[in-house]
């Protein structure tokens, strides 16, 4: 595995250039770049429910500006409580915030036009609490990964360089999209970030699959 020489050299205080090489070989680390991949790219399509809503589903300008700024603070706030102190397992955690991230944004591909404003504003607060579920421990699952202490930093350090790939381009084809189509832009988006969601929940369902692998690999370490 990825490991004893790892392991040693952790001991020892002493991080060498393979230790960074290392990191790349390490399944977990892929499987973290893939959710902060999917976080990135959920909440930038988070950030077209505003103008969708008043735009398409007419809701009022200044209700809908509020409810921006209640899930921009507010539902980082719930989301982050519930990610730390609710769920036992990271990984878990994780599917169930992916899941809750297609459905959310799902449900915004059926509303028609003329929707409740309570409605919507229920349903833009529960994207933002999924949403924040999903980044409140996409770095916090690297121990069930079983990604050693020693390369903590540098699989952070990837993890980041990959998954923030999207914020140099999702704005961009987006706003393409709303500009060439319209409310059907906004469709495409919504589609966009449901596809998304649905990779992240292969990610941490992989991510449930490698934890059990690596508990299991600890507890017979400790039996030997």
């Amino acid at each position: 595995t990825y490991g004893t020489k790892t392991e040693e050299n952790a001991e020892s205080g002493k991080i060498t250039f393979k230790d960074y090489l290392s990191a790349f070989k390490i399944p977990g680390v892929w499987i973290m770049a893939i959710l902060v991949w999917c976080y990135v790219t959920i909440s930038a399509v988070a950030s077209y429910l505003t103008p969708y809503s008043t735009d398409v589903l007419g809701m009022s300008a200044v209700v809908a500006a509020s409810i921006g700024t209640i899930r921009t603070y507010g539902c980082r706030l719930v989301g982050g409580v519930l990610a730390d102190k609710t769920f036992k397992s990271v990984s878990k955690e994780q599917v169930l915030g992916q899941t809750a991230c297609i459905v959310t944004l799902g449900i915004f591909l059926i509303l028609p036009v003329g929707t409740n404003s309570t409605v919507l504003v229920i349903l833009l607060l529960l994207v933002g609490v999924a949403m924040f579920l999903c980044k409140g421990t996409y770095f916090s699952v690297q121990a069930e990964l079983g990604i050693p202490t020693n390369v903590s930093a540098t699989a952070v350090a990837i993890a980041t360089l990959i998954g923030y790939l999207p914020d140099m381009f999702v704005h961009t084809m987006f706003g393409n999209w709303i500009d060439q189509s319209g409310a059907a832009g906004y469709n495409k988006i919504l589609l966009y970030g449901v596809g998304t969601a649905v990779l992240g929940i292969v990610a941490a369902v992989l991510a449930v699959i490698q934890s059990k692998k690596v508990a299991k690999r600890k507890a017979a370490e400790q039996a030997a």
